[in-house]
């Protein structure tokens, strides 16, 4: 279930992951919840991130905090302001340089981390709950928050990692958690064509972390993919101004 009205972004995004075999087979029902609840004579009510956050993420959050505290005032290959150079310019650059290493950026409280190899962004960490892989199966109608909420309890338990953990459930395939994965990076990408201002900075040969599913799009995907979801025409014609007399 979507919750009302759907975005174009959300609609697509919902008919990819399901196109991938997110959901559950005939056998085996599932009962969707829907992300806000409603208040007796008032708006609906958000249901809360932290409900949905695994222990990963919340690790995931503790580890680009320290990160990104860490390089601050140490050396760096760049450093900008996304007011001055908009997230696209800043990935062509980066790409142009063929950039390996990791890209820190920050607006206000949020802080993120893109890893990039040969100038292609392959991995993204944040320290946005609302971005753990929990709200976004269930933002998607894959699983209910009654189901997310019982695989974070056998994480507890079991000591175990959550897409795994609905794999063995029963509640997603092999194949729709990979999808799952990469719409996780996507979305925490395509959240910063959002930002009009923000720090970045890039550190050289930062190291990947093992074991993580790779962002499966090029450097031009991805600025095409956010550019296209995030920007308002007005942004896009005045980015375009200097080139609309080039063939």
């Amino acid at each position: 279930l979507l919750e009302q009205p759907v975005s174009d972004a959300t609609l697509l995004d919902a008919v990819a992951v399901a196109a991938a075999g997110l959901t559950r087979p005939p056998s085996g029902p599932v009962v969707a919840a829907p992300l806000a609840v409603a208040v007796p004579g008032g708006p609906l009510r958000p249901v809360p991130t932290e409900t949905l956050a695994d222990p990963a993420s919340r690790d995931e959050v503790r580890f680009v905090e320290r990160a990104a505290a860490g390089v601050v005032s140490g050396a760096a290959a760049l450093r900008g302001n996304l007011a001055a150079m908009p997230f696209p310019v800043l990935l062509q650059t980066l790409y142009r340089r063929r950039a390996a290493g990791a890209l820190f950026l920050q607006r206000e409280a949020v802080k993120k981390i893109v890893y990039l190899h040969e100038g292609h962004p392959i991995f993204v960490r944040s320290n946005v709950l609302g971005e753990c892989l929990g709200k976004i199966l269930v933002q998607q109608g894959a699983i209910s928050e009654t189901q997310s909420a019982a695989t974070l309890q056998r994480m507890s338990d079991e000591q175990r990692e959550q897409g795994p953990l609905l794999v063995e459930m029963g509640l997603i395939s092999p194949r729709g958690l990979v999808a799952a994965l990469q719409l996780q990076l996507q979305r925490k990408l395509r959240d910063i064509f959002s930002w009009t201002h923000g720090e970045a900075l890039f550190v050289d040969g930062a190291r990947l972390p093992a074991e993580v599913i790779r962002l499966e799009a090029s450097t031009a995907m991805v600025i095409a993919d956010g550019v296209r979801r995030v920007w308002s025409e007005t942004q896009v014609r005045e980015a375009a101004e200097p080139f609309l007399d080039r063939y």
